[in-house]
């Protein structure tokens, strides 16, 4: 089953490796052993998140590139948080100021010549100055809207709750949160696709506050005025009085996002 809908593409030499399912079970991991891999997504985007299994230990410049119709074109300020898939971050990117997303079969791309046969999706192209290590694994790649490090900002106690739950990272309460924000702006008609979200300002609070309000749900009845108090901050946090989202859906926040009319959050 497919969360986020990301369809996810591994390519080396001329072999394809369909990742999307492995990359949507939790349970599973897949190698960055490829010279490219592919994201498909059903709307322009501008980041991705990486949580990493064994991390990489060859540091390389990372490039993204995307589909504009004709071929893949290198897209500008890379952003990479992940430090070449060496620790869990986000990437985030800008195609380049001529440059624009074109929806596509991949029957019409040349890249995926002999590949799988995927219709109507916008996508990028995710390949390294050099290969990394061949046993660099990824549990998941998918969106993060805030960053597990802010949660000590607004909890400073947060981190004592990690060996309680068994955990050594809060990775896994973040991707969660960041579903949660996006299914609540689509629910008041915000966004249609988790990729609109492009610019953080004004979601990275409200998203760490979903987070602390799942870890506090797992942390039984003692926390439940905690997670009322979170819950109540995360709606706050997104009644602001603009959203700056990708409205236009062009993969960029331009000045008709930033001034459009004013999108505002009031139950």
């Amino acid at each position: 089953m497919l969360h986020q809908w990301i369809r996810l593409v591994g390519k080396k030499g001329a072999v394809f490796t369909d990742l999307s399912i492995s990359n949507a079970n939790d349970a599973q991991t897949w190698a960055w052993d490829f010279d490219a891999v592919y994201i498909g997504k059903s709307m322009p985007f501008n980041n991705f998140h990486l949580w990493i299994d064994a991390a990489n230990a060859t540091i390389e410049k990372m490039k993204v590139s995307i589909w504009d119709g004709t071929s893949f074109v290198e897209a500008v300020d890379v952003l990479d948080a992940s430090n070449s898939a060496s620790v869990n971050g986000v990437v985030q990117f800008i195609p380049g100021e001529n440059d624009s997303w074109n929806r596509d079969d991949t029957e019409d791309i040349g890249d995926f010549s002999g590949g799988p046969k995927i219709y109507d999706l916008y996508w990028a192209k995710v390949e390294f100055e050099n290969p990394i290590d061949i046993t660099t694994t990824i549990k998941q790649l998918s969106y993060a809207f805030t960053d597990e490090r802010f949660l000590q900002t607004l909890d400073q106690d947060i981190n004592e709750y990690l060996a309680p739950l068994g955990q050594t990272d809060w990775i896994p309460q973040v991707l969660v949160a960041s579903i949660q924000t996006a299914i609540y702006l689509k629910a008041h008609g915000l966004i249609i696709d988790e990729g609109q979200i492009i610019q953080f300002d004004d979601f990275y609070m409200s998203t760490a506050y979903k987070t602390l309000s799942i870890i506090y749900s797992s942390l039984g009845p003692d926390f439940a005025d905690k997670k009322l108090m979170a819950d109540k901050d995360f709606k706050a946090n997104l009644k602001t009085r603009r959203l700056t989202i990708d409205s236009d859906g062009d993969g960029k926040i331009d000045v008709s996002d930033r001034n459009s009319k004013i999108r505002t959050l009031t139950r």
